[in-house]
């Protein structure tokens, strides 16, 4: 939601209108529900984007909306205010409860065709009213018709005619456009043309297709392709896509979508005419009973094919090349593995032989439908139909001879299929096979429908061959089957780059197919998922959502699935309880390599902070499983073999990087060549991965700033990373908070100070004020700019506990926290009380998933003044200190987490429980991005344990860790830099 535009409209209309959600979001406006307040009734105010606002001015918005809220028509949606506010052009409507054309379209794909021709009739008369009055609509589409039972409303006229009072050049540079690529006329795609009503009448023709058919009429990867098959294609025939249409209906959608506009009706209540007597016969064929159809050509794809256009004209002069060759055999053909031949089908119709037909128009849908968009296309019909034309020669169709034919079109796969017609029914099947292998690839089940309902069959074939080739389960395949063609392509190629480590391309990939079928949940379990590689942000989130509000249509592992994901959403409970609900689904399904390599994931980044048990070896037998069920999966490799660079295993490392690296499409590829030079100590490759950094994503970059850091021997490269990130200025929060805990972590406080001044001055940041009370506090940061935030925020000492819910984002307890901590470790013990009495106070009153700061802190405060001052209570508060930190809650800062975790450690040592204090200190946070909180802080305090506790190659892990980022400190850091290095030395010469 838009909810810094919901606020300000809100305030700017609060004496006029109650402004209660937003309610949608077009191209142009942003649409809100509200209470008119004066008379009392639901309205819809919809808000002119600030560009067009801004091009369009206010004195020419109300001349133009003016003439657009005199119209007065049945079926027309009436306007009753408009306006500007805080800047903000608006206009109001009636709010009616209706469904819109859109939504029925994508609940019955093709309408009765009495409805269809009564609705088209309506919306015409509305379009003639409103030319008579001098007003082009410009968008005519299924969205901008609402339903009211019998009734059809036109919305928008308001939004298209002050729109359509710019000139082209003004609009194009606010990055909109008046109209909707498939249903727009060649004559508006076009800068420059004058406009009439027949444009309008064009749109509505295509409308009337679609309620008709399906589908718009032409479709295609691009606005740019859609607007160049309106200008130069021939619409796909009417009956090839619902066998029932009366060739007078046809013959009035063919008229209306004409390319010229004088070939058109002169006007729309010349349509409303032609439509009114064709509504007499309901707009259907004879029956089949009745009628002949034309013979079939024996010259198979003579036929005038339907869709022809550019990209097909690219198509016919590739395959021409390839056609003027000897014929080629399956040794050394190249054949794409994109690319289907789709041979002509076998028809099989006992009853009525004119269904025969169909052999040449079924390749011809399917071509529709297999575009290439997010997966295969087919090879252009009329090719194709010359090479089965020149390989039958008037014979029948073999197997043989159809992968010859497919070989000599170059295509890698191909597509054999057969159409039984009993009575009424139509029973559809198909194969798809590897042509260079001769394999089988997938088989599809028989679809069966009615007999005019050849296209929505040829859509359960199409998405049930797509699902079988990606390797989907059966149940899974139940419920995708049912799904949009389009959402299902985009899903599938979402799941194809998620398995191949391209994570942002599988979040653009799930996001578009919920951006067809917002009810698609295994999209939404899927994008959650891929988002949490490159995230996680908004798509997770989305994902989530989508996920939990259709869980029903979700399987019943993937139910397992989504609990491991996200337990109790839209709360996140702490990492412990999500770390085990990752175990107990892998135990439940070994079988599901998503499931065992996210369960190996979550140990991986998140077991040792929490203290669960071996979770380095559970990460790794985890991943080793995924390979067990996929030899080829990119993130499981390129997780083990950053576990055998830090075990220093550098044959396990060689073998994961280069089954890893053979893929070279796959992302983090530098990422991981660095890694395996690490570990073989290549100062070659180093030196030139040092050197290539700039050049980087900013995904990879992240990762190396973080892995620099673990054990400091990239400490360098991590540097140039968080610079390059910083001087790109894409995410400038994000690397002034790495190069913060860069300088934390080398031992340059003062540098990051500058960071967190630079940080502040950037973005709005609730935690930045105190974040430098933490470093000093925990982090050895700087403490007279410690000692100047907390004086600033002296009032704590007298604040009262706000009555009434508390509002998580006040600033209170973040203060009072900060103050806390600071007096508590500077023993100014007279005030810790309140605060911690406060701190409390505010904790009872949010759930711990929810906002957890107020009783992590309290916790910290508390067993620290117990410990300090010898109270009775102290072993307990420190027990539950460490309980809490092993937990590690989700809804609070990740310093402060880290924070409680390194105050268990040193009160634990304090009781003299040297091992439950190093098990501690080994729980440090560890964060998936580069800021690694506390690192050197911790690394020597593990090296000072670890020799306490007898554990020497511990110690010269940490010690070696420790003194390779404290290469280069400040002076006041040196001593210390010294005693470690004279404490290594011990240990490496005993």
């Amino acid at each position: 939601m838009n909810s810094s535009l919901l606020e300000r409209i809100s305030e700017a209309l609060a004496e006029q209108y109650a402004v209660e959600r937003e309610l949608g979001q077009g191209g142009m406006a942003t649409v809100f529900v509200a209470t008119d307040l004066r008379h009392g009734r639901q309205v819809a105010i919809k808000v002119l984007r600030p560009e067009l606002s801004a091009a369009l001015g206010e004195e020419r918005f109300y001349r133009e909306i003016e003439v657009a809220a005199a119209l007065t028509h049945p079926n027309i949606l009436p306007l009753h205010d408009s306006g500007e506010a805080d800047g903000l052009l608006y206009y109001v409507m009636p709010y009616i409860e209706a469904e819109s054309l859109a939504t029925r379209l994508e609940r019955e794909k093709q309408l009765p065709f009495e409805d269809a021709i009564r609705i088209t009739q309506q919306v015409a008369r509305a379009l003639h009213y409103a030319h008579q009055q001098g007003i082009i609509h410009r968008d005519i589409k299924p969205h901008n018709i609402l339903l009211v039972e019998d009734q059809a409303l036109v919305a928008d006229f308001g939004i298209a005619r002050v729109a359509g009072s710019l000139d082209a050049e003004k609009l194009t540079s606010t990055g909109l456009a008046v109209g909707t690529p498939h249903y727009m006329s060649p004559e508006q795609a076009s800068p420059g043309e004058e406009l009439d009503g027949r444009a309008d009448v064009y749109s509505l023709g295509c409308v009337l297709y679609e309620l008709i058919t399906g589908q718009p009429p032409f479709l295609g990867r691009t606005v740019r392709a859609v607007l160049a098959r309106h200008a130069v294609d021939a619409i796909p025939p009417l009956h090839v896509l619902r066998s029932t249409v009366s060739p007078t209906l046809e013959r009035i959608v063919s008229k209306s979508i004409a390319k010229s506009p004088a070939d058109r009706y002169r006007t729309a209540e010349d349509l409303v005419a032609a439509l009114e007597r064709e509504r007499a016969t309901g707009g259907h064929r004879q029956p089949l009973a009745d009628r002949t159809l034309p013979r079939r050509s024996p010259r198979v794809g003579r036929r005038a094919l339907a869709i022809v256009g550019a990209a097909g004209v690219v198509v016919i002069a590739a395959i021409a090349t390839l056609l003027t060759r000897s014929e080629p055999s399956s040794d050394g053909s190249i054949l794409d593995s994109n690319l289907i031949a789709v041979a002509p089908f076998r028809v099989t119709s006992p009853a009525d032989p004119s269904f025969r037909d169909l052999e040449d128009g079924i390749p011809e849908l399917l071509y529709v439908r297999l575009t290439g968009e997010s997966g295969p296309r087919t090879v252009y019909p009329g090719t194709a139909g010359a090479v089965w034309e020149r390989l039958l020669a008037g014979g029948s169709l073999t197997d043989s001879l159809a992968f010859r034919g497919a070989r000599s079109l170059g295509a890698g796969r191909l597509i054999l299929g057969h159409l039984l017609v009993t009575g009424d029914e139509l029973v559809l099947n198909g194969s798809l096979f590897d042509v260079s292998e001769a394999s089988l690839v997938a088989r599809s089940s028989d679809v069966r429908g009615p007999v005019d309902d050849l296209l929505p069959l040829i859509d359960e074939l199409v998405v049930e061959l797509l699902i079988r080739t990606a390797g989907e389960s059966e149940q899974r395949l139940r419920l995708l089957v049912g799904s949009d063609l389009a959402a299902v392509r985009a899903y599938l190629a979402g799941q194809a780059a998620f398995h191949d480590s391209r994570y942002a391309e599988a979040v653009e990939h799930f996001g578009r197919a919920l951006d067809i079928d917002s009810t698609l949940a295994l999209a939404g379990l899927q994008l959650a998922v891929a988002d949490s590689y490159v995230g996680p942000g908004a798509p997770w989130t989305r994902g989530l959502n989508t996920a939990w509000a259709h869980r029903d249509k979700l399987t019943s592992r993937d139910q397992i699935f989504l609990d491991a994901l996200a337990p109790e959403w839209p709360d996140i409970p702490p990492y412990l309880e999500r770390l085990r609900a990752w175990q107990a689904a892998a135990q439940a399904m070994p079988d599901r390599k998503g499931i065992q390599f996210l369960w190996g994931d979550f140990a991986y980044h998140y077991g040792a902070s929490v203290g669960f048990g071996a979770a380095r070896a559970q990460a790794r037998t985890a991943f080793r499983r995924v390979l067990a069920l996929d030899p080829s999966h990119g993130p499981a490799l390129g997780h083990l073999l950053v576990l055998a660079v830090l075990e220093s295993d550098t044959v396990a490392a060689r073998e994961y990087a280069s089954a890893y690296l053979a893929d070279p499409s796959r992302d983090y590829t530098e990422y991981y060549r660095w890694r395996l030079a690490q570990v073989e100590d290549d100062s070659g490759l180093l030196a030139s991965f040092q050197d290539s950094i700039p050049g980087l994503d900013d995904e990879t970059l992240e990762s190396v700033v973080g892995s620099g850091q673990t054990d400091g021997a990239g400490i360098e490269a991590a540097l140039t990373a968080a610079h390059t990130l910083l001087e790109r200025g894409t995410n400038l929060r994000q690397a002034y908070r790495y190069l913060r805990y860069l300088a934390l972590n080398r031992g340059h406080p003062g540098e990051a100070v500058e960071w967190s001044r630079l940080a502040r001055e950037h973005s709005a940041d609730r935690y930045a004020p105190v974040r430098d009370v933490f470093d000093a506090v925990f982090w050895e940061g700087d403490s007279a700019t410690a000692a100047q935030v907390v004086a600033e925020r002296g009032y704590v000492d007298e604040a009262v506990a706000p009555s009434g819910e508390p509002d998580r984002n006040s600033p209170l307890y973040i203060d009072l926290c900060a103050v806390g901590l600071w007096r508590v470790a500077r023993h100014e013990h007279e005030t810790l009380l309140h605060l911690i009495r406060m701190l409390r106070q505010a904790a009872r009153s949010f759930k711990v998933s929810t906002y957890s700061l107020p009783l992590l802190c309290a916790e910290i405060i508390d067993a620290e003044l117990a410990s300090a001052t010898g109270r009775p209570d102290a072993r307990d508060l420190v027990e539950r200190l460490d309980s809490l930190s092993r937990s590690q809650p989700v809804r609070s800062p990740l310093e402060l987490r880290a924070a409680a975790t390194l105050s268990a450690a040193k009160l634990l040592e304090g009781q003299g429980e040297l091992e439950r204090a190093l098990g501690a200190v080994r729980r440090r946070p560890y964060s998936v991005d580069g800021a690694m909180v506390g690192l050197s802080t911790f690394l020597r305090e593990e090296g000072r344990l670890t020799r306490l506790v007898g554990d020497r190659e511990g110690a010269i892990r940490a010690l070696r860790a420790y003194l390779n980022l404290r290469s280069d400190p400040e002076p006041e850091f040196l001593p210390d830099a010294e005693r470690a290095r004279e404490e290594l030395d011990q240990l490496l010469s005993q």
